[in-house]
Formats: structure tokens, sequence, C-alpha cells
């Protein structure tokens, strides 16, 4: 990912999808090199998967830079003062809450899913329909 000096000389052009997916591959490269030493990286997904610690933590995170945002940014007279500022720090607020709601989506397609096996399930130990 680049750093802040590097975006401010290349200028802040939104990247491409495929510069966007080659960072995330790379990300994740960095996560699973450096998680073997202390766990196995099935382990680390398995901890970061809707409902476990990690996913949550995703989200609370989320949550608190969204706060930080808010609260320490957008009420700031520098940032207030200049309506150009101003909106490019409302559009990382909105960027972040847009990543909360990405996750919370996961984590609410992974329960109705879950819901809906054991709905199942409960048909299949009770014979089928009641009369």
């Amino acid at each position: 990912m680049k750093d802040l000096i590097e975006m401010i000389a290349e200028g802040l052009e939104p990247a491409s999808d495929e510069e966007i997916e080659k960072a995330r591959a790379e990300t994740l490269e960095q996560l699973r090199e450096g998680s073997e030493e202390d766990q196995p990286w099935e382990d680390v997904e398995a901890q970061h998967q809707p409902g476990a610690p990690g996913f949550h933590s995703a989200l609370h995170t989320i949550q608190l830079y969204m706060d930080n945002i808010e609260r320490h940014v957008l009420a700031n007279p520098a940032v207030a003062l200049d309506p150009g500022t101003y909106r490019a720090a409302y559009r990382a607020y909105e960027a972040l809450g847009e990543t909360f709601q990405e996750l919370a989506s996961i984590a609410l397609e992974r329960a109705m899913s879950d819901l809906d096996r054991g709905e199942d399930a409960e048909r299949d130990e009770g014979g089928g329909a009641r009369a």
C-alpha cells in the first residue's frame, strides 16, 4: 500500500480495481507469512469469519475510526472552514460507513444461511411436514 508521501507525490487519483486487488493480494501474502510464525493461517481465517472475534474486532475498529473522523477531523475548524477539505473528509467518513455496511451484510447473510440450515435440519429430524 502506498504511504502518504507517495500518494501526494503521484497525485491523489483513485486506484483502479486492478491496483486495489493487487494491494489486497499483497496484504494477504504478508498476513499469511506473518501468521505462520504464531499459528496456522487456517486458524487465522477461522478467527476472522462472521461471528468470530476477529470479525467483530474489524467492525469495532471501523466504528472507532468513523467516530474519530467525526470528532477530530470533521469538527476541526481547519477542516470545517474549507469546503473542499470538509468534503474530502466527509467522503472518507462515508467510505468507512460503506465498509462497515459491507462487513455487516456478510455477517447477516451468514447468520441467515445458518438459520435456514438449522430449520432444514429440524424439519429433517421431525420426519418432514406435520399434519
